[in-house]
């Protein structure tokens, strides 16, 4: 049975191979890229990415620079914000590379690997799966939940540790490794990132203080954690250096390569042998899921205990693999969080790759049925968040199984900070801004420049008010993009501040976190991440990752309009509406003033009907005499003397300027290059397009100051129920609406002469009477002697 299990593992994961080498976009744009250390014949640089990269640490890759490719290691990636390792140096700074992902060699390598597993050491996967390995850990009700940790890891060959978060994971399984390791029994330590073992190792540090010997306790691979950077001792390069001096990275003298060369290989064999003793020396080694797959110096090793953290992230053959390399296992996650992540649409794949391994151990079909599982362990307690945020996780999510550590009510402090002083849970309903979300047309993934505006401005009132750890999460990478982008070029200090999708969020926690939602009209309904089967899990996640503030940003009237209240969203925006806040679209025209004041190169506007924008900007516009491009419907409306127009049915209302400044819906202002470019590469314009060029004149002039909307709407009268008219535009043409039953009107030739007869509208060159004209549907304005036409919209 094992076998074949085993057999339909490594089809998974080939067949996951194939798809992401045959069909994923693996070649990625870098920037700035600056040497961070240089550790033997491996040189460490951390770029830039214009948008976030989903891609698990640890992974191989390749560095394109100058036509060349370098194999090299993701060591770690957050936002956009990347970490490589590669064996040559490029200087201390690279402008311009391209990174090229080959995670399929990751799973084509883990599927070779399960060929070499020996047949006594399969029967650990199988305790693994089966859960029916005996309980033999010291059982007392009212034993507490640390001691009945250590108790079960030490005893069982199979733990399960169900980690809500907040619960103390790190806490409880540094404790268990300590237990381990003062028995002198080796432990290995493996999550999916690197970020996570440095947590778990630097923890164990902590416990143990001055109880353990240098060489014990190795934290294997690259860190960038700056207390495991700091450490002499735990990280094992550091530690190798210290024991032998002269392994430190040999510098380069250009007149000498070949000398230097052969330095460098015989330094790279001592420091490969020296690497293996300390690793056969250690007792404690904390490594990456991905690293034991890769590297095989941990391969004879057979340790007492393995930790798994974050287990649900995780692939089960990966969690599965692990278990081979010792005698009893601790498997720590919480199966109400994210999923692993494969993109094969497979049966096979479907089952064993997208599904964590609480699920396969049948550890979720027993909580379900309220039954108890012999080897599953839930943290009770949790400790990071103000009691107002887990409310709603605790009941909606965790069924009240958890409760509040007394010690969360410290969290009030910074609740109690703007914006929003004394909320530790707030929503920032903005169906009264101009809010559309749309989709990038290279991806068709959603954003919505509005939602992300608005949370920019409560970010730096946050940070007035001393809020400096920050997270903003959300679904859709677009819009996370664009956040990361808004938030480089125009936060000074971005050090703690990020955003990233809610899936690579999973595993962090910041003081302060804003939930974009961006879903909005016009979509039909909301993305399928909010109501697929997996949509409890990630709203869980991004409430989750809050210590003490926690605001939702949406449009809440596309949510009661499209969202059943069956889904864990609505749940949420119920919870955080008891504290709600709609801020209300009023154009700052002294701002768009001085924008277009400042502009010296280009303008660019984007509206759904030229009347948005208030007749004072268009003539500043105009006065400023620079190429203007404008993006809407129809260009009868456009106000201006000369401009480059672009037909679009837009529903975005924005000023461009020079390309690196923007103000949405007259109200919201940022600035920055990145920002501009990817908003219009979303949008599919060209900045410098030129499709047509549009020049207009003033063409009339009125006797009395009455503009035809005003007209339209004191003497204009429906048809069918007698009630008031309003101008409209519908479709980009001039229109009437009933603002009794809604019916949509034309202008007729008949009307437009009586209002030019009741104004005296006269051609503004020759002073006679203009006339009312209708032509194929079209009505205008026209003076007959110098021919010239005037619109319905330049009337109004």
């Amino acid at each position: 049975m094992l076998e074949k299990i085993i057999q339909q593992w490594q089809k998974a994961l080939r067949l996951e191979a194939k798809e992401i080498k045959e069909n994923g976009n693996h070649i990625y744009p870098l920037t700035n890229g600056k040497r961070m250390a240089v550790i033997g014949e491996d040189t460490y640089y951390l770029f830039q990415s214009p948008f976030e990269l989903s891609l698990r640490d640890d992974i191989p890759i390749r560095l394109i620079h100058h036509e060349q490719e370098y194999d090299g290691q993701l060591i770690s990636s957050l936002g956009t914000h990347l970490l490589v390792k590669i064996q040559a140096s490029l200087g201390t700074t690279v402008h311009e590379a391209q990174l090229m992902s080959a995670p399929w060699e990751l799973l084509l390598t883990l599927a070779e690997r399960f060929d070499d597993v020996p047949r006594d050491k399969q029967k650990r996967i199988h305790a693994l799966l089966s859960g029916k390995p005996a309980v033999k850990h010291p059982q007392n009700e009212t034993m507490p939940s640390l001691k009945e940790a250590i108790y079960r890891a030490w005893y069982n060959k199979t733990t399960y540790i169900w980690g809500p978060p907040g619960t103390g994971k790190t806490y409880t399984l540094a404790h268990i490794v300590a237990e381990h390791y003062r028995r002198r029994k080796k432990v290995l330590v493996l999550s999916h990132s690197n970020a996570a073992v440095d947590v778990i190792m630097l923890e164990v540090a902590k416990i143990m203080e001055k109880e353990w010997k240098e060489g014990h306790i190795i934290r294997y691979g690259y860190s960038s954690t700056p207390a495991m950077l700091r450490h002499p001792t735990l990280l094992c390069n550091r530690y190798m250096e210290s024991l032998e001096p002269s392994l430190v990275e040999t510098k380069i003298n250009p007149y000498n390569i070949a000398n230097v060369e052969k330095e460098r290989s015989e330094q790279k064999k001592e420091r490969k042998k020296l690497e293996q003793n300390i690793l056969d020396e250690a007792i404690v080694i904390g490594t990456t899921l991905t690293k034991i797959t890769m590297d095989t110096s941990l391969a004879e090793k057979d340790f007492d205990l393995i930790i798994v953290d974050e287990a649900s992230m995780a692939y089960v053959p990966q969690i599965a693999f692990a278990t081979t390399y010792g005698k009893r296992i601790v498997v720590c996650g919480d199966f109400k969080q994210l999923p692993p992540i494969a993109t094969a649409d497979n049966k096979i794949v479907n089952h064993w790759l997208k599904e964590d391994i609480f699920h396969h151990a049948k550890i979720v079909q027993a909580v379900e049925n309220d039954e108890e599982h012999p080897h599953l362990l839930l943290l009770k307690k949790q400790r990071r968040m103000h009691p107002t945020i887990s409310a709603f996780t605790n009941h909606h999510v965790y069924d009240d199984k958890v409760s509040n550590h007394p010690s969360v009510k410290e969290k009030q402090a910074i609740a109690d900070l703007a914006p929003f002083p004394g909320e530790a849970v707030s929503l920032v309903d903005i169906q009264r801004l101009p809010n559309v979300a749309l989709q990038d047309v290279t991806t068709s993934d959603r954003f919505n420049i509005a939602s992300a505006l608005m949370t920019m401005e409560l970010l730096h009132e946050a940070m007035k008010n001393g809020i400096t750890s920050i997270g903003i999460v959300t679904p859709y990478k677009a819009q996370a993009r664009l956040l990361s982008a808004l938030i480089k070029e125009n936060i000074e200090t971005p050090k703690n501040i990020v955003a990233a999708t809610v899936h690579t969020f999973q595993g962090s926690e910041k003081d302060m976190i804003f939930f974009d939602v961006v879903d909005s009209f016009p979509q039909i309904r909301p993305g399928v991440l909010f109501t697929n089967r997996d949509e409890e899990r990630l709203i869980n996640v991004a409430v989750t990752r809050a210590r003490g503030k926690f605001i939702q940003v949406m449009d809440n009237k596309f949510a009661h309009a499209r969202l059943s209240s069956s889904y864990t969203l609505a749940k949420l925006t119920k919870h955080t509406s008891k504290h709600t806040h709609t801020p209300v679209w009023k154009t700052d025209e002294r701002k768009l003033f001085t924008l277009i004041a400042n502009a010296t190169k280009h303008i660019l506007i984007c509206t759904s009907s030229p009347s948005s924008l208030p007749p004072s900007i268009w003539s500043a516009i105009d006065r400023k005499g620079l190429l203007t491009t404008v993006v809407t419907p129809s260009k009868q409306a456009i106000p201006l003397q000369a401009f480059d127009y672009i037909e679009r049915d837009t529903l975005l209302e924005c000023v461009i300027v020079d390309y690196e400044e923007i103000c949405y819906g007259g109200t919201t202002f940022a600035k920055g290059k990145t920002s501009v470019n990817l908003l219009l590469t979303y949008l599919d314009i060209q900045p410098g397009t030129r499709n047509v060029i549009h020049k207009q004149e003033v063409s009339f002039t009125r006797n009395r100051d009455m503009k035809l909307k005003d007209y339209v709407t004191t003497w204009i009268t429906c048809p069918y129920c007698s009630s008031r008219c309003t101008a409209t535009s519908f479709k980009g043409n001039f229109r009437l609406q009933c603002t009794h039953c809604g019916s949509i009107l034309r202008m007729l030739e008949n009307m437009l002469q009586a209002y030019i007869d009741y104004v005296g509208v006269s051609c503004h060159t020759c002073a006679r009477p203009l006339q009312a004209e209708e032509e194929e549907k079209d009505v205008y304005a026209i003076c007959y002697k110098c021919e010239k036409k005037t619109t319905l919209e330049q009337l109004s």
